[in-house]
C-alpha cells in the first residue's frame, strides 16, 4: 500500500497596498507570489481513508487519509 498526498490548489498571493519586497514595488492586485503545486499533508488522530482502486479484482494502489 502506497500513500499519496492530495494537490488542493494553486495560489496567488496579491498586494492588499502598493508595497515594496526587496527593490522590486507592486501595486495594490498585483500577483506578488506564485504557488502553482500546493500541497497538504496532516498528523490527525482519525482521518477517513480514500483508496484509488483498478486492476482485476479491483485492489487499492493508493490512499489518501484526511478530512472530507
Amino acid at each position: 500500500m502506497k500513500f499519496g498526498v492530495r494537490e488542493i490548489c494553486d495560489v496567488v498571493f496579491k498586494a492588499k497596498a502598493d508595497t515594496k519586497i526587496g527593490e522590486k514595488w507592486f501595486k495594490k492586485g498585483q500577483p506578488v507570489l506564485y504557488i502553482d503545486s500546493a500541497k497538504t499533508s496532516t498528523m490527525e488522530g482519525a482521518a477517513t481513508t480514500v483508496y484509488a482502486t483498478g486492476g482485476k479484482g479491483n485492489t487499492r494502489l493508493v490512499a489518501w487519509e484526511g478530512e472530507d
